[in-house]
């Protein structure tokens, strides 16, 4: 009887520190997780994605997208502006377009090109800041819960 007890000690106390082990690795795995979206949220700092521009076989989205800043915007921009622009995600049936991914070579040039953004209310573009999947979860959950959570105000 006295070996099982022992044994079973033995047993137990190996199980508490497999349990610590998991319970430090489980916060270690967190830790590199935020570390990870931060450094991914970092490199996508100068992006932003635009939706409602037209696809069409032979375009020259750099082209495009100075017209749109130039002209609708009304922010001055230049070919060298832009590091590249390349379209995103799968194409749709319903409106047939993609999102464009726009690298700006300054992150001063890309926060004049956002912060004039409304002036595309109206038409059928848009423009956000290319956040990480955790990033835009996060911003989706805020804004749901400020249209329909108990706090909800609205101001018109």
């Amino acid at each position: 009887m006295e070996k099982i007890n022992k044994k079973l000690m033995d047993v137990s106390d190996s199980l508490k520190l497999l349990d610590k082990t998991v319970s430090s690795n489980t916060k270690a795995i967190s830790e590199l997780t935020d570390k990870f979206d931060l450094l991914e949220q970092y490199f996508k700092k100068n992006f932003l994605r635009f939706l409602g521009i037209a696809e069409n076989n032979d375009e020259d989205l750099v082209e495009i997208i100075v017209s749109l800043i130039n002209n609708t915007l009304k922010v001055p921009c230049a070919n060298q502006d832009i590091d590249y622009t390349f379209r995103v995600s799968k194409l749709t049936q319903a409106d047939n377009t993609r999102a464009v991914l726009v690298n700006f070579v300054s992150n001063i040039k890309r926060t004049q090109v956002f912060n004039s953004r409304k002036l595309l209310k109206g038409t059928n573009l848009s423009v956000y800041e290319d956040l990480t999947r955790k990033r835009y979860d996060l911003l989706k959950e805020a804004k749901k819960r400020i249209w329909h959570g108990p706090q909800m105000v609205k101001y018109f």
